[in-house]
């Protein structure tokens, strides 16, 4: 039983559009996920994977970092952990623009387009906004560490470092918080 939690909720900006695909193709050749309404989201898993591995920190924090994010241990499953950190789809807080733009397979080689490699994708225009919400359990020895956490993810998050989706390399899916609330929650105190 935890003996405390922070919470982080806020908000993101995109500020250049964002591909996050769903694997379908009803829409385009790469439709983005979408929510049971249709609205755009960024899953929980994609965005904290992106975040995990923007941190990256030496081998002598091995057991702060598993008792954040958690771990699978595979080969030993009896040393598994649970992630302290829960993080939540990011939800649209905004009517989120989805447009559809054009793409071309280019032929590393030669550097020219591949003949009849002509494709269309979904991708969510910027400015879309999104909520955020990420929850820390308290209550263990890496205390301390799970706080300076939480804060270096909110420190990169407004640096606008941090992209998400495909084709990140072509300035796709940058992001920055922009609104950020902290809640710290003492439940040894009754």
């Amino acid at each position: 039983m935890p003996s405390g939690k922070l919470l982080l909720k806020g908000k993101i900006e995109l500020l250049s559009p964002a591909i996050i695909g769903s694997g379908k193709d009803e829409n385009s050749d790469l439709d983005i996920v979408r929510d049971s309404s249709g609205r755009p989201f960024i899953p929980a898993t994609s965005f904290a994977g992106v975040l995990r591995h923007a941190i990256k920190l030496d081998n002598s924090y091995k057991d702060s970092l598993e008792a954040f994010w958690g771990s699978s241990h595979i080969k030993e499953p009896n040393k598994a952990r649970q992630s302290s950190a829960i993080f939540e789809d990011l939800t649209p807080s905004n009517s989120s623009d989805v447009i559809i733009r054009d793409g071309v397979s280019i032929n590393n080689k030669i550097g020219v387009a591949e003949e009849g490699a002509k494709f269309d994708y979904e991708a969510i225009e910027r400015g879309a906004l999104f909520n955020i919400y990420i929850e820390v359990n308290l209550g263990d020895k890496h205390d301390d560490f799970k706080k300076r956490m939480l804060a270096t993810i909110v420190e990169l998050l407004k640096s606008e470092k941090i992209r998400i989706g495909a084709k990140t390399n072509s300035g796709f899916g940058r992001i920055r918080l922009i609104e950020d609330n902290i809640y710290q929650f003492d439940f040894s105190k009754k």
